[in-house]
């Protein structure tokens, strides 16, 4: 019988899960020979996803698996490119109680620096993910995944047996996604009758790393894209033009008609997660220090700028956010839908400053790589 690693998206706080670690059984045999043959049920399909479906989300380009010994030592490492059922990588690796397995895919990182540099389970988890390593060539089909899960015969304790050996592996997208699919304009003022348009849609305040061990990098010393400038005037986000595919829609003007229909702006984002409070720091604060990171419309009336921007959360209510102490920002595997954005007023000026309206109120459905839909009433987000 082969061994296999059944690989799920599974739900999950990220951080790389190895196994619980029960006492350990006498009766398994140490450093004898057994074999891991890594499979993935159902292929790729077996990575569930949400609309808009793209095949890139859950390609799998390379797999890397670890086993180390209950000490915390290196067993084995295998480096695979590519998939097939007819052809599962076979990883060699030797008997014992209480083994901790890893499994990377899409890791970005090559065969040689992985080997090279990882002889521990601290090795492993000390590692970092980069957001531009989610592509291969400009491309987006690159994404990175890790095990949050990994059971043997149901049981989270892993020992092998000599010979072929089954085990299952969870594993999550690193990412989040953002998506807005239509903006509509209902100005209660009937003084603001000009014309509207839409001129770019992009993510501000955007972390690039993501800790293995499952940490948010979003120390000021960490990647950070899209930043905020407040020494500048007028104040502005600095693009980083390298970044544009995971966090510029790169849409082309639009105007909105006031009282018409909504108009689609199908835009998808990849970030990293980011957990720093939606109002920590915001507006007259000019120096650079992490912020939560925003979805920005960028519009222009009466020859002036007005920036939406909107604090990527998960609360019940939202976005008037009454208690920052429990605030949810950005999650791995979780996706943020905005179906409708209703534009009721002008924005602020401000790219940074949060757009929010206290009587808004957020129905919000998790799913992992499904949606956390910000909605309000009719499935408008109405600011």
């Amino acid at each position: 019988m082969k061994k296999l690693f059944i690989l799920a998206l599974g739900a999950a706080v990220l951080a790389l899960t190895g196994c619980n670690k029960p006492a350990a059984s006498s009766s398994i045999p140490s450093g004898k020979s057994a074999q891991l043959s890594i499979g993935i049920a159902g292929g790729s399909g077996a990575l569930t996803k949400a609309a808009p479906v793209s095949d890139n989300e859950v390609r799998i380009n390379t797999i890397d698996a670890f086993v180390f010994h209950s000490t915390g030592d290196l067993d084995a490492y295998g480096h695979y490119t590519g998939y097939s059922d007819s052809a599962k990588p076979i990883l060699d690796c030797t008997t014992g109680s209480d083994k901790h397995i890893y499994v990377l895919i899409n890791s970005g990182w090559t065969e040689s620096d992985l080997a090279g540099s990882i002889a521990t389970e601290a090795d492993l988890k000390g590692r970092v993910f980069q957001l531009n390593q989610n592509s291969r060539g400009g491309t987006l089909d690159n994404f990175q995944m890790i095990s949050t899960e990994v059971t043997k015969g149901g049981s989270s304790t892993i020992d092998l047996t000599p010979g072929a050996n089954t085990v299952q592996v969870k594993v999550s997208r690193v990412v989040s996604r953002v998506w807005l699919r239509k903006i509509s304009r209902n100005f209660t003022s009937g003084a603001l009758s000009g014309a509207l348009t839409v001129k770019g849609i992009y993510m501000s305040n955007a972390t690039g790393s993501y800790g293995l061990d499952g940490s948010v990098k979003d120390a000021a010393t960490d990647t950070w894209y899209n930043k905020y400038d407040g020494t500048a005037d007028p104040k502005a986000i600095v693009k980083d033009t390298g970044m544009a595919p995971w966090l510029d829609s790169g849409i082309s003007p639009v105007t909105i008609a006031q009282g018409g229909s909504s108009t689609a702006v199908e835009s998808t984002f990849y970030v990293m997660p980011n957990q720093t409070p939606y109002d920590a720091p915001v507006g007259g604060s000019t120096a650079w220090s992490p912020r939560n990171t925003k979805l920005v419309v960028e519009t222009e009336y009466g020859g002036r700028t007005y920036y939406y921007a909107i604090p990527i959360a998960e609360q019940d209510q939202y976005p008037e956010l009454n208690d920052p102490a429990s605030f949810k920002g950005l999650r791995p595997n979780y996706s943020y839908k905005i179906d409708n954005l209703e534009l009721t007023r002008l924005g602020s000026t401000n790219p940074d400053e949060p757009v929010l309206v206290s009587d808004v109120t957020l129905t919000i459905s998790v799913e992992p790589w499904e949606e956390v839909i910000l909605a309000t009433e009719n499935g408008k987000y109405v600011i």
